[in-house]
């Protein structure tokens, strides 16, 4: 499962808009969720890679017994001030599925 900026803003006109509105193409951080259960993606036991202000990466291939990632979302907090982060953060997206090599 592929939850990055970069494919986000090139596969969703919607979240490209909110980004670019919110001047937010360089987000200071980023959160991610599974999407049935709304468990942290770091305590899901899934081998991830998480890149603050890039977004996720789950690679089926990294997952102990054959196991699939899990199907994820992300936010991303922007430079601006906010209760949460100290910036604006973004709605969840989720971008891929996963499938194939995660």
């Amino acid at each position: 499962d592929w939850e990055d900026l970069n494919s986000l803003m090139s596969t969703n006109a919607q979240a490209k808009e909110w980004f670019s509105q919110h001047n937010c193409l360089e987000p200071i951080s980023s959160e991610a969720r599974t999407i049935q259960t709304q468990i942290d993606a770091w305590a899901t036991g899934d081998s991830i890679s998480m890149y603050s202000a890039d977004g996720l990466i789950c690679k089926n291939i990294e997952q102990s017994s054959g196991r699939q990632c899990h199907d994820y979302e992300i936010q991303f907090c922007c430079p601006e001030i906010n209760y949460e982060c100290p910036g604006l953060m973004s709605q969840w997206y989720d971008r891929d599925n996963p499938s194939g090599t995660g």
